[in-house]
């Protein structure tokens, strides 16, 4: 058997729902095999999830990321990614426990993939964000949207939360070792979300005008100095200082 078609025999042996034998290997230690394998997924997932893992107890979040498994095989080689490639497919669930649980999910594994993410460079930047500047985000940065106070949950919670009003943007980020987050005006947010995929701080104000037709250009850059101080944003690249309009 080639070498490819042995590791394909071997991924489904794994994680197919009907585990099918891979040839001239003992089917005794293929089933030993499975169970270690799935259980390791299992353990590094719901090490990941403890609010939505104390909500629901461990045998429903278990029997959850058993059906993941046999429906989505993971296809990351990092451990700490599986609680990431999971909550994934819990926001694709069809009919969740709850309409919170993907957004609780959503939250507790981007405080994984933040603490894991690379820290910033050393590069000394501008603090001024500026028309013709980029910003930098710091590299754990992650905008969220929610619609459940699912970043207020903690381990003590008892209830499922209800629905906002109106959606909450965060932007998320390490200091240190910790995770911090900040609740954003949602032109504030749109703008950030501009600025991520690349966008000049004018170019950034421009969109927003072209969606509410004015903005208050001084205080978007005020708000924008505030997340340098307070560590989401690194800095920002570019021209001098344009006086807001």
């Amino acid at each position: 058997m080639a070498i490819d078609d042995l590791q394909q025999s071997v991924r489904q042996m794994l994680f197919a729902k009907e585990a099918a034998p891979v040839e001239g290997l003992s089917a005794r230690g293929q089933r030993v095999y499975r169970r270690q394998v799935r259980r390791s997924l299992v353990n590094g997932v719901t090490l990941g999830v403890p609010i939505a893992r104390a909500l629901l107890g461990e045998e429903a979040v278990e029997g959850l990321i058993e059906q993941w498994l046999d429906a989505s095989v993971p296809t990351t080689r990092l451990y700490w990614q599986l609680p990431l490639e999971f909550a994934g497919w819990v926001a694709e669930m069809p009919s969740p426990v709850h309409p919170a649980l993907p957004e609780l999910v959503h939250w507790e594994t981007a405080e994984v993939d933040i603490l894991n993410a690379p820290d910033a460079s050393s590069e000394a930047l501008s603090a001024a964000p500026t028309d013709g500047a980029r910003a930098e985000l710091h590299p754990s940065a992650r905008l969220c949207i929610y619609r459940h106070p699912v970043h207020r949950m903690t381990v003590e919670s008892t209830d499922w939360p209800e629905a906002l009003e109106t959606p909450a943007f965060i932007i998320a980020y390490r200091r240190g070792e910790r995770v911090f987050w900040n609740l954003l005006e949602p032109q504030v947010a749109q703008l950030l979300a501009k600025l991520a995929e690349g966008a000049t701080v004018g170019e950034g104000l421009a969109f927003l005008e072209s969606l509410y037709g004015a903005v208050d250009r001084g205080v978007l850059v005020e708000r924008l100095g505030a997340l340098v101080e307070r560590g989401a944003l690194v800095g920002f690249r570019g021209a001098e200082l344009a006086t807001p309009r």
